[in-house]
């Protein structure tokens, strides 16, 4: 991803480049005065752009709604079967594309929709969380809809976990925005804690009362396929870990190991 980067700073000469990269560990001391740092930094750039500091906080304020709007429409399906799993798995995606107005507006419209609507709760479905790194295939929630199973928590980069954490609003923007990125849920490549994201999966477990959980890996993704081990050992739901590749997706293969999964719940 650095060389990504690189390659937009080299190419795109006239506009302002700055590479805001997370630290590994994230519980340090140095760690914190890094983030506070490159975002006072950053900052700095917008204020130069003519982006007031008012503009920064109507931001933040935009973004925090967006994010609460996400997990109450999260919630709301975890309960019922208002939206399928692949409804709700490109209402986050589309997030990430769209512009944040017109997305907020699209969610605002989404959950008086479902809100207004007879709440079925379904019976018979497992509860599924999904977890690890990301999921770029719809396949995996075609399949999970097809075989009746309800993800009640996408804990992925592509799902929930993007949009878990809202930014701090204080008297203090930088320290606000800044702090953020260290309270955020952390994946397999951050670390905070020898179980932080051990506690972190079983809050979800408990909160969304999951039956078991599907991990999933992309081939070669080491920090996720190394934070197994550990995950398996002290989650007390079955799971299934499910390899993946980023190109091709899901095959019958899957299908069959996701359908007997299921019915072991």
């Amino acid at each position: 991803m650095q060389r990504i980067s690189d390659i937009f700073r080299i190419n795109k000469t006239n506009v302002h480049h700055i590479d805001f990269m997370v630290p590994t560990k994230l519980n340090s001391k140095p760690s914190e005065e890094y983030l506070y740092n490159i975002t006072k930094k950053f900052y700095h750039v917008l204020k130069k752009d003519s982006h007031s500091e008012d503009k920064v906080l109507e931001s933040i304020h935009l973004f925090n709604h967006m994010r609460d709007l996400i997990k109450r429409i999260t919630y709301i399906s975890s309960q019922s079967t208002t939206l399928s799993n692949l409804d709700l798995y490109i209402i986050q995606l589309v997030g990430m594309l769209m512009d944040r107005k017109e997305y907020t507006r699209g969610l605002e419209g989404i959950l008086n929709s479902i809100e207004s609507s007879p709440q079925q709760k379904f019976m018979d479905q497992k509860r599924i969380i999904i977890s690890g790194s990301m999921c770029q295939s719809p396949l995996l929630y075609k399949i999970l809809d097809q075989l009746s199973a309800r993800v009640v928590y996408n804990d992925t980069c592509t799902g929930n976990r993007a949009y878990d954490r809202d930014v701090h609003i204080t008297k203090d923007i930088i320290k606000g925005v800044s702090t953020s990125f260290i309270d955020r849920p952390i994946c397999a490549a951050k670390h905070a804690g020898t179980f932080s994201r051990i506690d972190y999966l079983k809050s979800l477990i408990k909160k969304y009362r999951a039956q078991g959980m599907i991990y999933l890996v992309p081939k070669f993704c080491d920090p996720h396929s190394f934070d197994f081990p550990d995950i398996r050992a002290h989650i007390n739901i079955p799971i299934l870990f499910l390899e993946i590749e980023h190109q091709h997706g899901l095959h019958g293969q899957e299908h069959t190991r996701i359908q007997a999964f299921l019915e072991r719940l």
